[in-house]
């Protein structure tokens, strides 16, 4: 139970004379485009290139012009190491390489929130640590990350760690330990 609130707006609802009210889809899908979200499963499209994965949003849903698209994907691409990859299919990629892709696409709209649902679970534990020591260089520059996990050692790498429990949270802790960034 609670809200949350992404730069002072509240997601899913609006609030009116002490109650909520669900959001039309258009107000839902404007809330969207602010948050990153990065799956377990990478969800990449797979009949397109790692760089058409990236510009396919800022076109459609933002109506960027296709050149400052896919100039941003290009930077995007080479800040999670893959400027190499920009024409590769997905079937290409390894899995890191995937996650990458995914990460990328998810800062494709410059989003001030990162929403990652176990990203490293499908990962071997090498591959797992360079998405992990990405997310924290994220975290350096600004990016507010919010990951789900069920590992304890990917937790320790986090500057706060909420437990949940059948939906309630059960401990709320700042870490002293550990790297202290994602």
């Amino acid at each position: 139970r609670g809200m949350i609130y992404v730069d002072g707006e509240l997601v899913g609802g609006r609030m009116r004379n002490g109650r909520i009210y669900e959001l039309k889809d258009k107000e839902i899908c404007g809330a969207r485009a602010k948050m990153g979200m990065v799956f377990q499963h990478f969800n990449l499209f797979p009949h397109m290139t790692a760089l058409e994965n990236l510009i396919e949003g800022p076109i459609l849903v933002k109506h960027e012009p296709r050149e400052k698209a896919v100039s941003r994907a290009r930077a995007l691409l080479a800040q999670v190491g893959l400027a190499e990859k920009e024409a590769a299919y997905p079937r290409q990629l390894s899995g890191g390489q995937q996650q990458r892709v995914a990460i990328a696409r998810a800062l494709a709209n410059d989003p001030p929130v990162i929403l990652a649902d176990e990203p490293t679970g499908n990962l071997d534990q090498k591959t797992g640590a360079g998405i992990l020591t990405l997310f924290e260089k994220l975290n350096d520059d600004g990016y507010a990350i919010i990951m789900v996990t069920h590992s304890p050692e990917t937790a320790k790498r986090a500057k706060r760690i909420v437990a949940m429990e059948d939906g309630r949270i059960v401990n709320d802790t700042k870490q002293q330990g550990g790297k202290g960034h994602a």
